[in-house]
């Protein structure tokens, strides 16, 4: 049976180089990141030794670095250089296509021990410096919306 073409405007577009390390990445180029502004967007990185399948593998060197908006966890790029980057990157790809962020992805149970591992670690990171500032956070910004209508 003949795959039917997909409809619709392409989103993320994903690439991978297969060499040792893997290296892959999807979303915004480095310099289409630099041109957005710095506040409201934050960087989270897991290096790949330290999650548990790194150090059965033996992992020294590898990385997932993702690049998301400040509250949404909604993710501008990411970036994997280690094994199965090709792999892993398909989640980021996902995530971008949906509009799915950090947020929704914490809490969410991966395979033990895995390189995906990594985004759970990575949406741990997220929720944990995000979470306890979000009440404070909304009331200065209603307060702000507050005095900017009176």
């Amino acid at each position: 049976m003949p795959k039917l073409p997909k409809t619709g405007a392409v989103r993320a577009m994903a690439n991978a180089v297969f060499s040792r390390p893997q290296i892959a990445s999807v979303g915004l180029t480095m310099d289409g990141l630099a041109e957005r502004a710095q506040v409201g967007r934050t960087r989270y990185s897991v290096q790949l030794a330290d999650i548990d399948r790194g150090y059965t593998d033996d992992i020294e060197h590898g990385f997932v670095a993702v690049d998301v908006e400040r509250f949404s966890g909604k993710v501008l790029r990411a970036a994997i250089v280690g094994p199965a980057a090709a792999e892993l990157i398909g989640i980021f790809t996902l995530m971008i296509d949906h509009g799915i962020g950090l947020r929704k992805v914490f809490g969410m149970v991966h395979p033990y021990p895995a390189y995906s591992q990594a985004i759970g670690q990575l949406a741990d990171d997220f929720a944990r410096e995000t979470y306890p500032s979000l009440p404070k956070e909304w009331f200065a910004m209603m307060r702000g919306r507050l005095k900017n209508r009176f």
